[in-house]
């Protein structure tokens, strides 16, 4: 019956030649055939399922090429593969089609070769085929004996390489347009590398990409991701914000730099790294960008991190401690974990981490607080996770370019991810990706105190950067340093001074300032570093003094109340735009060239029984 099926298709062929096409039609995908030297017939069809098939005994040869036809039974989630193995084991790419880069459901190779059109003389032993959701016909095997001069191998091998990488990213890229397909393809770092070299990226198995190593921008909808049944797709939750990116909050981009792993399958180190490295940032609320050594985790954390691992070791390790990466450099192989420094400059101890299902609530709810971990069953591959956005009709913003979002993918999450394969992938190392709940695993987030050899919590930041009130600490629990006045909530947006505290569903409060709560300032306080502008009403309590030796801004009708007891200086500083409010029995001092500017509606007046002092400063009138 195949062999029937697969004689009406090359009848097909003949009789209905606009229907078909052959995929890969340029000339660095073939051979002259004045370079032809000999074929075998190999009549053999593969359904649904992988086979080796090996080849007669032959000279070495200086490429192979096939004929055939394949079909795609799936419009989205199918592909065919072909690779052919040496005596060595190296495994070079003969043939590769997915729906994508299909023009229609069958299509036809002749003579048709990509990675083993230029060999260097090796003698091929096997056959791989691999099909899912497909089936393909190999009618016959071409070899080339060319006996290429000295040293031009290498040349000859790389310029084919690049001309059917520029191709393959064209045509994708064209296709991907005309399918109307919310990605776009183009040459990258990871389209380049060859098929051993992408064995050596994935731990020894190549999964079926379907183009996404070409991918630089737009949403990435996995395979089949279409077919998924609403009960097993991130749905939007209306509850939840409808975007978060930790590359933007509070203005600010809380990511340490994109990293290559090289021709390691170490993925599950970059991915813990990379969500510890962010959280470290967080924890500290400031932007100490420490590049920790995923080197470390692959030669001690695992005795085959080249071959690919669980995020959960990663996290296991780090809570013992890790080390800087000039410590331990990063080399893409299994170094001796004795060859890590005997006195790091740094050690960072996680304090603990968490594991969580994949329910997007959950997810969410997590990425709230810091990145976390992101795996991709399909790929087996782990990123992380930086944000998410609510897709939605009409023209929304996915990277560098404007897509219309499909009607079929309204309110999806697209999952917004930061990978480990270098700035010449995607959207500058990261990339936007729509998948089902049971394709996603390793949804684990740092969580806990960090230990450091040179930092602790006094070097937590703490700041009111909008003015707004509201401080923002970082992921910890609020220090005990904080001042008095400062609120238990802490600040949601520490950019915007109209955006207060975060709820759980990711929405932030809206404050005006004649509605917030006044800040108290109950404790002597000083004032010397960094301009700021308040947004609450200040009230300085009985028995507190408040110095003020910056450029105290005050926003447009917020007011500065002394109560009695209470004591204002304002020295060497500057309390800009405010409406002073003094009580019978406060106390304001001007020195070092103080000034307070009053607010236009303002007027200055001391009350009987209030004291002020001036001694070389200055009051102005707005």
């Amino acid at each position: 019956m195949i062999a029937m099926k697969h004689n009406l298709i090359l009848l097909a062929f003949t009789l209905l030649p606009q229907c078909l096409f052959a995929q890969y039609r340029a000339s660095c995908f073939t051979f002259n055939d004045l370079e032809y030297q000999s074929s075998s017939s190999l009549n053999t069809v593969i359904s649904n399922r992988d086979s080796v098939i090996q080849l007669p005994d032959i000279q070495a040869c200086s490429g192979l090429f096939v004929s055939g036809d394949a079909e795609l039974t799936d419009s989205t989630d199918g592909y065919a593969r072909v690779t052919v193995k040496d005596e060595n084991n190296f495994e070079y790419l003969v043939y590769e089609i997915y729906p994508i880069l299909a023009d229609s459901s069958i299509v036809y190779f002749s003579k048709t070769s990509l990675e083993s059109s230029v060999l260097n003389q090796i003698k091929p032993k096997s056959l791989k085929i691999e099909t899912h959701n497909a089936s393909i016909h190999i009618d016959s095997i071409h070899y080339i004996f060319n006996n290429y001069p000295s040293g031009t191998y290498l040349s000859r091998s790389e310029q084919r390489g690049e001309a059917q990488c520029a191709y393959i990213s064209q045509r994708l890229d064209s296709l991907l347009v005309t399918k109307h397909k919310m990605w776009r393809a183009g040459n990258t770092s990871v389209s380049r590398l060859t098929y051993e070299e992408k064995k050596d990226m994935f731990g020894g198995n190549v999964p079926a990409l379907y183009g996404f190593e070409y991918y630089t921008d737009g949403v990435f909808v996995m395979p089949g991701f279409e077919k998924h049944h609403s009960d097993n797709r991130f749905i939007f939750e209306g509850d939840f914000v409808p975007e978060w990116d930790w590359t933007n909050r509070h203005g600010q981009n809380w990511m340490t730099p994109v990293k290559d792993q090289g021709n390691c399958g170490s993925c599950w180190a970059f991915a813990a790294v990379g969500a510890v490295e962010a959280y470290i940032n967080l924890y500290y609320n400031q932007h100490l960008n420490y590049d920790l050594s995923e080197q470390e985790l692959v030669s001690c954390a695992s005795s085959d991190g080249c071959l690919g691992e669980s995020p959960v070791v990663a996290f296991n390790y780090m809570k013992t401690g890790i080390s800087l990466e000039d410590c331990f450099p990063y080399s893409a192989t299994i170094d001796n974990c004795n060859n890590k420094c005997t006195n790091p400059s740094e050690t960072v101890i996680l304090g603990d981490y968490d594991a969580h299902s994949n329910l997007e609530p959950i997810v969410k709810q997590l990425l709230f607080k810091s990145p976390i971990t992101f795996g991709i069953n399909t790929w087996n591959h782990a990123l992380v996770l930086v944000g998410y956005r609510d897709m939605q009709i009409g023209e929304n913003l996915y990277g560098m370019l404007q897509f219309e979002c499909d009607s079929t993918l309204e309110h999806q999450t697209a999952w917004f991810l930061k990978n480990s394969w270098g700035t010449d992938w995607g959207l500058n190392g990261f990339c936007y990706v729509l998948t089902s709940p049971d394709d996603i695993s390793s949804i684990l987030n740092p969580i806990g105190s960090i230990t450091s050899q040179i930092l602790d919590g006094n070097n937590i930041t703490i700041e009111d950067n909008d003015g707004d009130g509201y401080y923002f600490w970082g992921v910890g629990p609020k220090p005990s340093d904080c001042p008095s006045w400062v609120p238990n909530d802490e600040d949601g947006d520490d950019s915007d001074y109209n955006k207060g505290p975060i709820n759980e569903f990711g929405f932030l409060q809206d404050i005006i300032p004649d509605e917030l709560d006044p800040i108290y300032i109950t404790t002597d306080t000083i004032l010397t570093d960094d301009d700021i502008t308040i947004h609450r009403h200040v009230i300085v309590c009985s028995n507190a003094t408040l110095t003020i030796g910056n450029h105290l801004t005050c926003y447009n009708g917020v007011s500065l109340t002394v109560m009695d007891g209470g004591s204002v200086v304002v020295s060497n500083g500057i309390l800009d735009n405010v409406i002073l409010k003094m009580h019978p029995a406060s106390k304001l001092t001007l020195s070092n060239h103080g000034t307070i500017i009053l607010n236009k509606e303002s007027v200055f007046e001391i009350p009987k029984g209030a004291h002020f002092l001036n001694t070389n400063g200055s009051i102005i009138y707005n």
